[in-house]
Order: structure tokens, then C-alpha cells, then sequence
């Protein structure tokens, strides 16, 4: 009897235990689901107010952008898009094509730098079998598999000039010859381009070819780089929170205001693709409910933007006690004096680097060498 009532205390702790167990995964999974919830509203608020087609942004130079995506899209004109590498150039690409009369029809992107250019005028015409070595079947190109829709050319300045002439005559004349093929093929497709390069000074350089830039070239889309639209990221941070939460099972709701003033410096060479990363690790390494300043930290061995924030910080905490000091002793032209001050600490520095050769250093620091003689002198 005792090793009865013993056996029974066992089964029913076990029990006890799958109940508790059972509890704790529907309070989890209760959790998920509002998180979900939220998310889905918050999605929807972002959207309706400050998004077209995924871009996010309530900048005004986005704005201006989404305008003209709006534009563009009601009509059949060729567009060029330029930006900085990571600012959403294929988004806005998107944002034309499934808001045009080509929504139906295929969207068929393709990253001119990604295909060995011996292999891209096959993938962009396609080719005959036995055209070279390996072509064993004859295949359909790129513009082709657009017809009725659009072909996005990621980074365009890229391409050989000896492709760009055949990429020319195929926008000219809507026709294509594949590689080794003698017959032609009309195609009905749109053409977006898009590249990082100034493409005046390629065309100046005899690498890009003019009257390809003034066919592709009918509507330009800017796009700003991050830095240039700073406002913009709290609305991106709060949009990767949402994004990215559910792929590691998170239920972050935020980020601390230290953290997001880190964000929000001038730091983005990557631009959006760098600030949505530096996002995504921190949620994978956050064990709270908010991402702070501590998350950043841990990614300080990235060599992109959170080793530069370290820097912000750095001189924000020097800077703030003086700021604060001279705000209640009523100081007055206190930007002018920091200003001053942090000129001569990087005047001196540089110049110790060129052995005082001022042409030099003012090309180091990006400024005319009479502003630097100007500068020096105070």
C-alpha cells in the first residue's frame, strides 16, 4: 500500500508538472498571438500613414519620391532609378510595376554585377542551342520572361559597352535576336534601371554609352541616402521590429531611447539595408522586451555602423557636461566655441599627418586649402 500511495504521488507531481508545462505553452502562445495582433495594427498604421509598396518614410524627400512612383506607374515611360547602394532601389522598382496596367504580367529583375558578363547577354536574350559551349538546349532570356510586364536592370552602369549597344537596339526596335539565333522576337516590356553610379561621369569616362542613358533615362526616381533622411528612422526601426520579431520568435515591442539615439546619427554608409541588419542581430541577441543601447554594444565587432556609433557616443558624452556647464552659466555662441575647439584638435592632427603640407591635408579633410589657411588663423 505505501509503495502504491507512493507510485500515485509520482503519476500525480508528473501530472501537476504536464499541467504547469501545458499552461506555461498557452500563456506563451496567448502571447504570440496579441504580439501578432499589435503587430498586424501597428503594420497597418505604419502603412496607411507613412508606407507605399513597403517603403517607409514620412521625410520629405520620400515623399516626393512616393509622389513620383505614383506618376510614373499610370504611364509606360522607361525609368531610371539612382541611389546609394542599400537606399531600395528594386523596392521602388516593385512599387511601379505592381501599381502600373503591368501588375498582371511578370516582374523579372536581374543584378547586372551578379552574372559573369559572358553569361548576361544569354540571360538577358537568351540563346539557340549550340550557340557555345554548353548550350545543350535552346533557352528563353530575361526579356522574354517580361514580356507584357517589366524587366529591372539592377546596377546598369556595370554592364560592358558592347552589351549596352545590343541592349539599346533591343529597347529601340522591341525586338530581340538571342545569342547564335537568326530570328528575331518582338517583346513588349518595360524597361527600369537602376545604379549607384554617377552615370554623366561614366558617360564623360567613356564607359557608359549617352544615347542608352537618354533611353533608359525618361523619368529619374533619387533616391536619399539614410543619412539624408534621419527623421525616417524611427518609423524603419519600429517597421524591423515588426518585421523581424516573428522570424526569432520575439516579442520585443520597442527600443529604448538611448539605443535609438545611437540610430539616429549621421552613421549609415550601408543605408537601409544596414540599419534593417544591425535590427535583426540585435533582436536575435536581445533578451528583454526592448532593445537598448547593450544589444548595439554586443555588435561592436561589426565594422560598419555600430562601431561608428561607439564613436557618436563617445563624443556625445564629452560634449554633453560642457553643453550643460555653459547653458547654466548662461554662456552665450557656445556652437562657435566647440566648433573651434573640435577644428583646432582635427586641424592640428591632420596636419601633423602631411607634415604640415596644407594642400594635403585640406584634400584629406575635403575642404579648400584657402578655408583651411582661414581656419588656421583663429
Amino acid at each position: 500500500k505505501g509503495a502504491f500511495g507512493f507510485s500515485d504521488k509520482i503519476s500525480l507531481c508528473e501530472e501537476e508538472k504536464n499541467i504547469m508545462d501545458l499552461i506555461q505553452k498557452i500563456k506563451h502562445g496567448l502571447m504570440l498571438y496579441e504580439l501578432e495582433q499589435e503587430n498586424i495594427y501597428l503594420r497597418d498604421k505604419i502603412e496607411k500613414k507613412y508606407s507605399f509598396e513597403n517603403i517607409i518614410g514620412k521625410s520629405k524627400s520620400m515623399q516626393k519620391v512616393f509622389e513620383l512612383i505614383k506618376i510614373v506607374a499610370g504611364n509606360n515611360s522607361n525609368v531610371l532609378i539612382d541611389g546609394e547602394s542599400g537606399t531600395g532601389k528594386e523596392l521602388v522598382a516593385k512599387a511601379i510595376h505592381y501599381n502600373s496596367f503591368r501588375k498582371d504580367k511578370p516582374f523579372v529583375p536581374i543584378n547586372c554585377t551578379a552574372i559573369p558578363e559572358g553569361l548576361l547577354e544569354s540571360e538577358l536574350f537568351g540563346h539557340v542551342k549550340g550557340a557555345f559551349t554548353g548550350a545543350i538546349k535552346s533557352k528563353k532570356g530575361l526579356f522574354e520572361n517580361a514580356d507584357g510586364g517589366t524587366l529591372f536592370l539592377d546596377e546598369i552602369g556595370d554592364m560592358s559597352i558592347g552589351l549596352q549597344g545590343k541592349l539599346l537596339r533591343a529597347i529601340q526596335d522591341r525586338e530581340i535576336r538571342p545569342v547564335g539565333g537568326l530570328v528575331t522576337t518582338k517583346v513588349d516590356v518595360r524597361i527600369i534601371t537602376a545604379t549607384n553610379k554617377n552615370l554623366f561621369e561614366e558617360i564623360e569616362q567613356k564607359r557608359f554609352r549617352e544615347d542608352l542613358y537618354y533611353r533608359i533615362n525618361v523619368i529619374q526616381i533619387s533616391l536619399p541616402s539614410l543619412n539624408k533622411r534621419i527623421e525616417d528612422i524611427p518609423l524603419l526601426v519600429e517597421h524591423f521590429l515588426l518585421k523581424h520579431n516573428k522570424q526569432y520568435g520575439k516579442t520585443i515591442k520597442g527600443i529604448s531611447k538611448e539605443a535609438l539615439s545611437l540610430l539616429m546619427m549621421p552613421i549609415w554608409k550601408g543605408n537601409i539595408r544596414e540599419l534593417e541588419n544591425i535590427i535583426r542581430s540585435s533582436i536575435a541577441l536581445s533578451k528583454t522586451n526592448y532593445l537598448t543601447t547593450h544589444e548595439l554594444r554586443e555588435l561592436g565587432t561589426r565594422p560598419a555602423a555600430v562601431k561608428r556609433t561607439a564613436f557618436f557616443e563617445t563624443l556625445s558624452s564629452a560634449l554633453m557636461p560642457f553643453i550643460k556647464d555653459s547653458i547654466e552659466k548662461k554662456e552665450k555662441n557656445i556652437y562657435e566655441k566647440i566648433h573651434a575647439e573640435v577644428d583646432k584638435y582635427i586641424f592640428d592632427y591632420v596636419l601633423s599627418h602631411t607634415k604640415e603640407n596644407q594642400s594635403e591635408a585640406a584634400r584629406i579633410l575635403g575642404i579648400n586649402r584657402l578655408t583651411l589657411r582661414k581656419k588656421l588663423k583663429y
